[in-house]
């Protein structure tokens, strides 16, 4: 009889698990593309485990020096690809010093714009890692804005993310204009505002029917955008999601708000501005080729294609 083992809610035998799947546990962004992938990997019968870390090297390369694995999986944007052996590695928009360096056990799979990598923007941006719940929503029609009025998201990431105070001074300013329909999900309990914790279905819905998005550069950004919501990012005190929104905001035409043109700014204004703001992508022609190319099924034949291959070699041990 085989061994069952169980991680994370997970169950794999001992003889099928070639597929290990690291990402690293920071926010919902990496559980929920990487759950969404393997989903679609057991669907195609390349049973997988996957296993939520912190950002670790030495733990995750006990992880994988601790059972058999053809194929890694890492999802963990800083750490070194590299540090697993002989173990074949499909690094997920990973920005380790390593990808400027020959190594042909490493293969980099980008599915985020990065400041870094400018000149493929385009490439990437038409990879974002979207699953069939957003392109069916494409299709759907959005509920045409409230006269007078405005539906506005505010997606504050998980709780400590963003600062605190600024969390309250969005949630006043929103709750104090009668031109607002505001809702909040995520970010510290209490304030002025209900925070709503739904299921991936109902969030789906929600920013179908969102006009304004206000966020930060993770997978809330692309998915309300996708979905026709126009998208505004906060500072968020991090150097590197900062840097990613500055980035974005010249990519793509969202606003860009930083702490100081908040607190100057009215709320009326910034919904004005908003609202009026073109983008600068052809977000029509992106929605219709999400819809009929969608970023995760081509991740998922990169990794059928890989871990085929790796079946032709000898699974560390």
């Amino acid at each position: 009889m085989k061994a069952i083992v169980m991680w994370n809610n997970y169950v794999s035998t001992g003889a099928d698990r070639r597929i290990l799947i690291l990402a690293l546990d920071s926010g919902a962004g990496h559980r929920v593309r990487m759950e969404r992938l393997k989903r679609h990997l057991d669907e195609k019968g390349m049973p997988c485990h996957l296993r939520m870390i912190a950002d670790d090297e030495e733990q995750a390369r006990q992880i994988v020096a601790a059972e058999p694995v053809d194929l890694l999986i890492l999802d963990a944007r800083d750490m070194d690809p590299g540090a697993f052996g002989d173990t074949r590695v499909l690094a997920i928009d990973n920005m380790h010093a390593r990808r400027k360096t020959a190594d042909s056990g490493i293969v980099f799979y980008d599915t985020l714009p990065h400041p870094e990598l400018d000149d493929r923007f385009d490439e990437i941006f038409r990879r974002i890692l979207f699953d069939d719940e957003v392109t069916e929503r494409i299709a759907r029609p959005r509920r045409p804005a409230l006269p007078g009025a405005a539906r506005i998201t505010f997606y504050a990431g998980p709780e400590g993310f963003m600062d605190a105070t600024m969390i309250d001074e969005i949630d006043a300013s929103m709750t104090g204009d009668d031109s607002v329909l505001y809702t909040r999900v995520g970010g510290k309990p209490g304030g002025l505002s209900t925070i709503a914790y739904l299921t991936r279905s109902r969030y789906l819905d929600l920013l179908l029917d969102t006009d304004i998005i206000l966020t930060y550069p993770g997978m809330t950004f692309w998915e309300a955008m996708v979905l026709g919501a126009n998208p505004v990012l906060l500072e968020t005190g991090s150097a590197v999601h900062d840097r990613l929104s500055e980035y974005l905001s010249r990519k793509t035409g969202a606003r860009w708000f930083r702490s100081v043109e908040r607190r100057e700014g009215t709320t009326a204004g910034m919904i004005l501005d908003a609202m009026a703001r073109s983008l600068s992508v052809d977000v029509q022609a992106w929605r219709k080729d999400v819809i009929e190319r969608p970023g995760l099924r081509s991740l998922v034949r990169t990794v059928e294609e890989l871990w085929n291959d790796s079946g032709k070699r000898s699974p560390r041990r």
